[in-house]
């Protein structure tokens, strides 16, 4: 939400300034990836975006990171399905407009 500063929220150079040397290898990579996220869109937008944050104990920041890095692969893993499925389906269509593969069409 853009924001002015308001109490309770600071800017995203802030909360990096203030928060990366606490923080666990794991929340380090994905709060860069905010991070980066944050600061395209306020180069997009011309607004100025902040962000609430609370720091959390070691323990519960690997567990954080944890959530993340399932996420991550997951999305991998459901990138790599669509690529490959995008690739069949071009084979397929290749194949029938070639005419290598004919579709029988039964009528009722």
């Amino acid at each position: 939400m853009p924001g002015s500063g308001s109490s309770g929220t600071a800017s995203i150079g802030t909360v990096v300034d203030k928060q990366w040397q606490r923080a666990d290898d794991g929340v380090r990579k994905h709060l860069s990836s905010a991070v980066k996220f944050l600061r395209m869109l306020e180069a997009r937008t011309g607004g100025v975006y902040s962000v609430a944050f609370v720091p959390t104990g070691i323990e519960e920041q690997k567990a954080i990171a944890k959530v993340f890095d399932t996420a991550d692969q997951q999305l991998t893993l459901l990138r790599t399905q669509r690529t490959a499925l995008d690739q069949q389906k071009r084979g397929l269509m290749q194949r029938l407009l070639t005419g290598k593969l004919r579709v029988k069409i039964v009528s009722k």
